[in-house]
């Protein structure tokens, strides 16, 4: 069981680090937090009561965007961590639903909501963050906060994916591979404040937004709104 346990952890944290955190400054990386928020919302709203002929167009949409950015590999990482919550929320509904097809559909709906939370969370630029946060004339400390972020937390869960398989390894428990990775956290904060002390002053985020990916993203947002209208205020 302990054995399971780590493989489950050690996987989830593999996906993560995949599904968020592979990959390079690319253009499709340049859109706007507000659309990537926005079409996560308008998806979701689009499921919240949904049939299955509607959760499948739903997918469709994610796919399509995904294989329009080429990030289709992405989308397989985020897919499978999606399936964790979907399998669950199918298992545990199952006693209290009248038919396998409604705790299926329920199963659905947190497959495509969880996959399209993880697409807006992948497209997000922290240095978009981090350049609107600078033109409010906020503190430097605040303004380097989100790529700092992003940069720490990759090495931290590979600490954690890493200290779970060593101690496995030599029959110890998990937790001691926990606790040296939570040290590691802090000299990690060491490392990155010393090297970026005398950087402080000179940082000014620049961020640019690129007008290919952001089109695309409203088109999307299209196709849902128009779905949302018919159903809403035409049927």
């Amino acid at each position: 069981m302990a054995k399971a346990l780590i493989k489950l952890v050690s996987l989830i944290l593999e996906l993560i680090l995949r599904a968020l955190f592979i990959g390079n400054d690319a253009w499709y990386k340049h859109s706007s937090i507000a659309l990537n928020i926005s079409l996560a919302a308008l998806i979701i709203t689009m499921v919240r009561e949904a049939n299955l002929q509607v959760l499948f167009y739903a997918m469709a949409i994610i796919i399509a965007l995904h294989t329009v950015l080429r990030t289709l590999k992405l989308f397989t990482y985020s897919l499978i961590m999606s399936f964790i919550p979907s399998l669950w929320y199918l298992v545990t509904t199952l006693p209290f639903t009248q038919s396998i097809i409604e705790s299926a559909i329920i199963s659905l709906r947190v497959l495509v909501t969880s996959t399209s939370v993880l697409t807006a969370i992948f497209l997000w630029n922290p240095m978009e963050l981090s350049y609107l946060l600078h033109k409010l004339r906020l503190s430097k400390g605040i303004t380097l906060f989100a790529p700092f972020l992003w940069k720490v937390i990759p090495h931290v869960l590979k600490d954690v994916k890493d200290s779970i398989l060593a101690n496995e390894l030599k029959g110890e428990k998990v937790w001691k591979g926990l606790a040296v990775s939570f040290l590691s956290v802090a000299e990690y904060s060491s490392n990155y404040e010393e090297a970026l002390y005398l950087k402080v002053d000179d940082f000014k985020p620049f961020f640019r937004y690129d007008s290919r990916v952001i089109s695309l993203i409203l088109g999307f947002e299209v196709l849902v709104i128009n779905y949302l209208i018919f159903k809403y205020f035409i049927i």
